[in-house]
């Protein structure tokens, strides 16, 4: 399964631009209660691309001169919390399933792409921005394109959507035989 995703990723990795770094997030959960949240369902594109449906993790693909390399952020795995809402995922279980071998955690996420800005020599960055309605909220990857325009003015954003989007109207196998 692990070997769709990777080859899914590899026709995105044609269409994008170089010393680019496009980041898809899967989303966050949303609270009904104070003590309770709806059942967590990935961001549909974050989903296609990794396999993976827990929430607050990040998809990074960098397509620089050094070639392409791919980073799956995954939620810090909380004993405690555990305890209430269920197991997290691990590393281990990432890379099995997204077939990424770079499974890093959450917390890593913010220094990997202040770092990467700079070490991959990166002129944009790419986020999906798949808003349906003008006045429904925002979600994670807007919400981070705003966070970026304030701090990096000079970067340049894309979207990667239609991308993506384009890439999805032809069913692979796996997504044939679910039909």
């Amino acid at each position: 399964m692990s070997n769709t995703f990777s080859n899914r990723r590899q026709k995105l990795y044609n269409q994008l631009k170089d010393n680019s770094l496009t980041l898809l997030f899967s989303g966050e959960p949303v609270r009904k209660s104070a003590d309770g949240e709806y059942e967590f369902d990935a961001n549909r594109n974050f989903y296609y691309l990794t396999g993976i449906n827990e929430p607050l993790a990040v998809l990074a693909l960098a397509k620089t001169k050094q070639g392409n390399r791919e980073y799956l952020f995954i939620r810090d795995i909380n004993y405690d919390l555990e305890k209430w809402i269920g197991i997290f995922m691990n590393p281990a279980e990432a890379e099995e399933v997204s077939g990424i071998a770079n499974v890093l955690f959450k917390s890593q996420f913010e220094n990997f792409f202040n770092r990467s800005l700079i070490s991959m020599e990166i002129e944009s960055v790419g986020l999906d921005g798949d808003r349906q309605v003008f006045d429904t909220r925002a979600l994670t990857g807007e919400a981070f394109a705003h966070k970026l325009k304030e701090q990096y003015p000079l970067l340049n954003l894309f979207d990667v959507f239609p991308l993506i989007a384009k890439q999805r109207l032809v069913k692979d196998e796996v997504e044939i035989a679910a039909i």
